[in-house]
C-alpha cells in the first residue's frame, strides 16, 4: 500500500514519472528487488534513476515539490544532512 501512495505522490511532480518496471510486454511480472522501480525526467526520458522499493519509499515528494519538482529536486529529496550541508538535507539522527 505505501509503494502505490509514494507512486501516486511522485507522479503528481509535473517534472517526473515513476513506474513499477516489468520482466514482460504484458506487465504481469514486477521486477523484485534492486532496480525495480524506475524514476526519469518528464522532459528529457535519458534522465532515469532506478530504485529499490525501499529506496523509492524514502523519497520526499513534497521536499522535491518545494525544490521545484524536477528530476534533480526528487533525487536529492533523501539527501541527510551533514556539517558540511547543514539545513540542506534530511537532519541526522
Amino acid at each position: 500500500m505505501a509503494l502505490a501512495y509514494k507512486l501516486e505522490e511522485i507522479n503528481e511532480l509535473e517534472g517526473v514519472e515513476a513506474a513499477i518496471r516489468f520482466e514482460d510486454k504484458e506487465e504481469t511480472k514486477p521486477i523484485i528487488g534492486e532496480g525495480s522501480i524506475v524514476v526519469r525526467d518528464a522532459t528529457d526520458y535519458t534522465k532515469y534513476k532506478f530504485y529499490s522499493v525501499g529506496a523509492f519509499l524514502l523519497l520526499n515528494a513534497d521536499i522535491a515539490q518545494e525544490k521545484g519538482g524536477t528530476f534533480k529536486a526528487v533525487k536529492e529529496s533523501v539527501k541527510r544532512d551533514t556539517d558540511k550541508n547543514k539545513g540542506k538535507g534530511i537532519p541526522v539522527v
